[in-house]
């Protein structure tokens, strides 16, 4: 295996002229949001704070993606989410992250974007709320 990779390097001729053609039609962009939330757990289950689990969560954290394309208008989306805060009453750490390995993203006129990604995430709280592994799907729209 490793004598035909080095018989495919040597036999390929190399030219840098690809590689600028491509990076001249390469575009892209990215965002950075800061994002402060509070949650509250909302169903008729009472006792959940009187077996010492905690009903509200505040986070904090930021939401960061970017988007690269060949061409003017469609190319590939990657995101990452990274919030950490606390739960009230209980006061246990909370956290919430998530990566967006797979996207697309659109973008029209000279600053504007949609995109959709998925992904792989985690989330809870340590001692109050379990912890837990999440498929997220997260949609943008920038103006």
């Amino acid at each position: 295996m490793k004598a035909l990779v080095i018989l495919l390097l040597l036999a390929a001729p190399a030219s840098a002229e690809r590689w600028d053609r491509m990076a001249d039609r390469i575009q892209g962009g990215g965002y950075l949001h800061y994002e402060l939330s509070g949650w509250t757990q909302i169903d008729d289950d009472t006792m959940a704070s009187q077996r010492g689990r905690s009903d509200q969560l505040v986070l904090a954290g930021v939401r960061m993606g970017g988007f690269i394309g060949a061409g003017a208008t469609i190319g590939y989306h990657l995101g990452l989410d990274l919030f950490a805060g606390s739960t009230i009453g209980e006061r246990g750490f909370a956290y919430d992250v998530a990566f967006y390995p797979l996207g697309i993203a659109a973008r029209f006129g000279k600053t504007s974007v949609i995109a959709i990604g998925t992904g792989i995430g985690a989330t809870g709280a340590v001692g109050t709320l379990e912890d837990g592994a999440i498929v997220p799907v997260q949609a943008s729209f920038e103006l």
